[in-house]
């Protein structure tokens, strides 16, 4: 699953797709290095409301997950929907139809267990370079801004050393398709892993767990040590 990424420049990824930010507010545009579920985020969809009936597109301040606005305990919080069955589950299927959308980042991080220790991993681009994952929105009852969910599929060979999932990665281009009214088998095809080529990961300390920090520290790269088994 996904469940911290980086936009470390909100600014290039809206230009990706000859948006503005108009409307956005600083903390939509401040870098962040340790974005986490129920936090607020620049989302970009459809002005025509839904993706059947589309319009221009524009960004407006979403927060990470179907249920974000719900208090503590009140309720599962939902931030990723497998691709393999997004058409199928109630959860997901009438936001896979009528309300898709595009997740601007840069990054997103992954653990693998190493012993007792979860050794964490920032996948980028290697120009580290803006992109989008694939997303899917829905109002929040009793708010102003809706909730949204990541996609995922199965790992390219990128990232299965470290997570056998990763979120689906899209360039403008295919975005663009993304949103667009299309048949569901074209829909479908953009959900495949993107090529291990597209993506290359970085060793980084442990302070992504904590939600707390978010400052460039977090992706600078570090050696893990592993732990060894000798016989």
């Amino acid at each position: 699953m996904c469940g911290r990424y980086t936009l470390t420049k909100p600014g290039d990824a809206l230009a990706e797709l000859d948006l503005d930010d108009e409307g956005l507010d600083a903390e939509l545009l401040a870098p962040r290095f340790n974005v986490a579920p129920t936090q607020r985020l620049p989302v970009v969809r459809s002005d025509g409301a839904v993706a059947t009936r589309p319009g221009p597109l524009s960004a407006a301040p979403m927060r990470w997950g179907f249920g974000a606005h719900a208090r503590r305990g009140s309720g599962k919080l939902l931030i990723n929907a497998r691709s393999e069955s997004v058409t199928e589950k109630p959860s997901f299927r009438e936001a896979f139809a009528e309300r898709r959308c595009l997740v601007p980042a840069d990054g997103f991080f992954e653990w693998r267990r190493n012993g007792r220790d979860r050794l964490a991993y920032h996948f980028h681009r290697p120009d580290r370079g803006v992109f989008f994952f694939a997303g899917l929105w829905q109002a929040e009852r009793g708010h102003d801004e809706p909730g949204y969910v990541v996609l995922t599929t199965r790992a390219n060979d990128a990232v299965a050393h470290v997570h056998d999932r990763m979120p689906v990665i899209l360039d403008a281009d295919r975005g663009r398709t993304w949103l667009a009214e299309a048949p569901e088998a074209e829909l479908l095809e953009l959900l495949a892993p993107l090529p291990a080529v597209g993506i290359e990961s970085t060793a980084v300390g442990p302070g992504v767990n904590k939600v707390t920090l978010d400052d460039p520290s977090l992706v600078e790269p570090v050696r893990h040590v592993e732990n060894l088994t000798l016989f």
